[in-house]
């Protein structure tokens, strides 16, 4: 039993800084604990090992726009990334919420 564990911060970041963002984890840049507790985890669950994706969530009908483009995050849209371990960035337009997937 345990309790599932979320932190929240603020931001400011649009779509193309979260794209380098994901790269810089996917590096061991940013974050470099997490990445080392993210290949532990791997390593003894590899049904966890997954690839770091973005997946945004937005309205777009009234804009001509491509998904990914460098543009701000608007007020009802998120920018998700999810990756290996089951953990997870979830950006608004000015927070970001992190969860692993542990307890």
């Amino acid at each position: 039993m345990g309790v599932d564990f979320s932190a929240v911060f603020k931001h400011s970041l649009d779509v193309t800084a979260i794209e380098v963002f994901k790269e810089e984890i996917v590096k061991g840049i940013r974050f470099p604990k997490v990445v080392k507790c993210i290949k532990e985890v791997n390593f003894h669950n590899p049904h966890l090992d997954r690839q770091w994706l973005l997946n945004r969530d937005r309205i777009s009908e009234s804009y001509n726009i491509e998904p990914f483009d460098p543009v701000l995050i608007g007020d009802e849209e998120y920018v998700e990334l999810g990756g290996p371990g089951g953990f997870r960035f979830i950006f608004n337009k000015y927070i970001c919420e992190f969860s692993p997937c542990f307890r």
